[in-house]
């Protein structure tokens, strides 16, 4: 019971939001389909959905669907499972489990590469198509992977700004050579062509939050915290959170996406942030969360313009007497309320 209570608060907030019926649903076009991981809850699994609030995937009880990605008509996901191990799933079969640790995952011309932590030897190992490949010193910042052309590149956590390309450690021109201007935390790594973007703090305690881009170094306002960068159609996708206020209780964000510099906030409402960014051709998909993650209220933006998810998604039967308080007999939820972790587009996914 005390797990439910925690559910319903969570789901009174959602309740103050305003209603925006009147809003497009602007979908993708020539067969394509977003497709959305939600993240459950007590009685719920973790699910896959398309745009028409269709299941896609089920994970089992208690996995959790860790990235969700696509290629062209394919899609792929990494799951952490209940018993501790971990597994990669494309276009709903298992192609691999593992009792490493996942930590996060790429796809160029249909190769997988992951990151990969051995707890057993303590090492951590970059594997291609799951067979061992690359092994990263601890100081990389393996929490991000850029693929591009069968490269594979993490930038390098130390004083002076140095990245990891394909096994050796080199270091990074561009960058100033003070110690306060190599990489610390990196929010993301993305390489298209000779366009490179990275996104990070600085190494020295306290760092700035910057990022990198075609040669050249820039600041982020103090205000914005960022969270995911991308390359998107030559332009770079920088998304992130926007501190509006600050109040007895701490500060607000709202959030944000700079798009080559130039920033916009998606909206006003309180405590959400911008966190990841995926392309239809030259259309755009923002997906945003709460910032807490509780409970995950969710939105996605097509070309900074919210969309409306779909509504009728079934409220599974032992645990609708807890919507019912809320959603006023409402046998069916929508989208935004169950929360979305990740999104991908994937081709004629209709």
């Amino acid at each position: 019971m005390k797990n439910y209570l925690f559910f319903l608060i969570g789901m009174l907030a959602l309740v103050s939001c305003t209603n925006e019926s009147d809003e497009p649903r602007p979908n993708p076009t020539g067969g394509e389909d977003l497709y959305l991981a939600t993240h459950g809850f007590m009685g719920h699994p973790e699910m896959i959905y398309n745009l028409d609030g269709d299941t896609i995937y089920q994970c089992a009880e208690d996995g959790r669907i860790l990235e969700l990605l696509s290629e062209g008509s394919d899609w792929y996901a990494s799951i952490a499972n209940q018993d501790g191990s971990y597994s990669v799933v494309k276009d709903g079969t298992t192609v691999c489990t593992t009792q490493e640790t996942i930590w996060c995952m790429a796809v160029e011309n249909g190769i997988v590469y992951t990151v990969q932590e051995n707890t057993a030897d303590n090492t951590v190992w970059v594997h291609k198509d799951f067979e061992r490949l690359y092994e990263l010193d601890r100081n990389v910042n393996f929490n991000t992977i850029c693929v591009s052309n069968g490269i594979v590149s993490f930038t390098v956590s130390a004083s002076k700004p140095y990245t990891w390309i394909n096994g050796r450690t080199v270091e990074f021109g561009g960058l100033n050579s003070a110690p306060e201007e190599g990489f610390g935390h990196t929010f993301g790594c993305d390489r298209s062509g000779y366009d490179v973007l990275i996104t990070y703090e600085s190494y020295q305690v306290g760092g700035k939050y910057m990022y990198w881009w075609n040669g050249k170094n820039y600041d982020l306002p103090q205000t914005f915290i960022p969270s995911a960068s991308r390359l998107v159609n030559g332009h770079a996708f920088i998304l992130g959170a926007e501190r509006t206020t600050l109040s007895p209780g701490g500060a607000h964000y709202v959030p944000a996406v700079f798009i080559d510099g130039m920033k916009t906030v998606l909206n006003d409402e309180y405590d959400f942030k911008a966190t990841q960014v995926v392309a239809d051709g030259m259309d755009t998909y923002v997906l945003v969360n709460d910032v807490g993650g509780n409970f995950r209220r969710s939105r996605i933006y097509k070309n900074l313009q919210r969309m409306i998810l779909p509504e009728n998604i079934t409220i599974p039967e032992d645990i609708i007497e807890y919507y019912e308080m809320i959603f006023y007999d409402s046998k069916t939820i929508s989208l935004d309320n169950l929360g979305i972790t990740a999104i991908a587009v994937v081709k004629n996914g209709r």
